[in-house]
């Protein structure tokens, strides 16, 4: 069992390699381009998968996923304390 998380508002879905290898899943090789901050275009090769999700009331469905290597950076925790009070 994994977790996911749905964006609704997303134009592609995402898995790390390192899942998509340990769920044994079989991928088709792709160019995927990116658009970064400041509007450079990356080439990146990579594969895209057919992952089978399951809903907890036994729902199926079929979602087309890219591999990559991290989903994101690392996040800094942010200290609250002096803002805790305001709310």
């Amino acid at each position: 069992m994994s977790n996911i998380f749905w964006d609704g508002g997303s134009t592609l879905s995402f898995i790390t390699n390192k899942r998509a290898k340990e769920l044994r899943l079989k991928g088709e090789k792709i160019q995927l381009s990116i658009l970064t901050i400041g509007a450079q275009t990356q080439m990146v090769e990579s594969l895209i998968y057919e992952v089978t999700l399951i809903e907890s009331n036994d729902r199926v469905h079929q979602v087309q996923a890219v591999g990559i290597d991290k989903i994101s950076s690392s996040i800094q925790p942010i200290n609250m304390n002096r803002i805790s009070g305001i709310f």
